[in-house]
């Protein structure tokens, strides 16, 4: 990975959990968020789950795991 694509995966990565915790208001701190989408997308390669980008889909997706570590 060149800088560019990893400067342009930091972006998406970053906007992403900032989606996420802004369509929550704040629910969940940043770094739960974080660990939560780190461990979505490491079930991504051992499921049918696909990476939308960080549509919806992917919020709700976090959103479930972030709600099973309650």
């Amino acid at each position: 990975m060149n800088k560019l694509d990893a400067k342009f995966v930091g972006n998406v990565f970053r906007d992403f959990i900032d989606y996420v915790f802004v369509s929550y208001e704040g629910k969940y701190a940043k770094p739960q968020i974080i660990k939560a989408t780190v461990k979505y997308l490491k079930s991504v390669n051992n499921t049918n789950f696909t990476w939308g980008s960080g549509d919806s889909i992917d919020r709700e997706r976090v959103y479930d795991i972030l709600q099973g570590e309650k």
